[in-house]
């Protein structure tokens, strides 16, 4: 299973529930590869990995972070990892690593994250629309805060224009494949 068939399994399991997007980058955040938006305001996150140095290289990642103004909030790279840690409101209130089963164990995952493994079907039927999804860490809560306002809303507009674009025909911002895979 590559990591577009784990994303579309996320998404399948959670778009009846909440506002959820693929592949979407947040104000003052990273792109999340699924980003949820619950009734309640709260941004949750699900980190596709599919190989083990894909995991290692997670806590690498660092970038430039801008405030609300649009300056420079800090002169250096900020890590993802160091600000999931510090419980920064910026960042998901929940967040998961998804991965094939077995990838990756318990034991290795941080604590500011869950674990949710993907299986395929147990009687064998092929393909993403089938596959398991098994919480195996449950995400504890990283802060207490919901999504502010213009996360909120540039969630809706980015999912607003999405789907009128996969409907109109050009694309569906997963791929960009044609309208009729459209989850």
């Amino acid at each position: 299973m590559n990591a577009r068939d784990i994303v579309r399994t996320v998404m399948r399991d959670r778009y009846r529930r909440h506002l959820v997007i693929p592949n979407y980058t947040p104000p003052r955040w990273w792109e999340c590869d699924v980003f949820e938006l619950t009734e309640a305001g709260y941004f949750r996150e699900y980190e596709v990995k599919v190989s083990r140095p894909d995991f290692r290289a997670d806590a690498d990642k660092r970038k430039w972070l801008w405030d609300e103004r649009g300056s420079l909030a800090s002169r250096e790279k900020v890590a993802k990892h160091d600000l999931l840690d510090q419980r920064s409101p910026n960042g998901p209130t929940r967040f998961w690593y998804v991965t094939p089963a077995g990838l990756v164990a318990p034991d290795e995952v941080p604590p500011w994250a869950g674990l949710i493994q993907v299986s395929p079907h147990p009687r064998g039927y092929e393909g993403w629309q089938w596959a398991r999804l098994t919480e195996v860490v449950k995400a504890p809560q990283i802060h207490r805060e919901p999504a502010t306002e213009a996360v909120a809303k540039d969630a809706r507009r980015t999912c607003y224009w999405r789907m009128h674009n996969a409907i109109v025909g050009t694309g569906t911002g997963i791929d960009d494949e044609p309208a009729e895979y459209v989850i």
